[in-house]
């Protein structure tokens, strides 16, 4: 059963550290490769993934965007929500993304790091 938009608190534009948090997001590399992850920090996470420093995909491929993110009050809801997503097709990802809209245009419109 596929979690509905109700059950994560999607963020917007004003993106604002919340205390205890978990968040499940999806970043874009440079190639165009979708990578879904997991943190408790999302503003420390892009840092490290712009960096180099974060997951062995993104230090391969590039880090492009941050093209969506959820946040979950709990880290068990979190992480089922993200082997869910990992699961998914490129196709359903995309939709996800183009639905919700959280973070914009596509990368080749944005800056290089992007919070939304």
């Amino acid at each position: 059963m596929r979690a509905t938009d109700k059950d994560c608190v999607c963020l917007a534009r004003d993106y604002t550290p919340l205390m205890a948090s978990h968040f499940v997001y999806i970043l874009e590399a440079a190639d165009g490769r979708l990578y879904v992850g997991y943190t408790t920090d999302l503003e420390r996470r892009m840092a490290q993934h712009r960096d180099g420093r974060g997951a062995k995909f993104v230090r391969g491929f590039g880090f492009a965007a941050l093209r969506y993110h959820e946040t979950f009050e709990t880290k068990s809801a979190a992480l089922k929500r993200e082997v869910e997503i990992k699961h998914w097709s490129r196709r359903e990802k995309l939709a996800l993304i183009d639905r919700v809209g959280i973070c914009g245009p596509r990368p080749e419109t944005q800056p290089p790091f992007s919070m939304c």
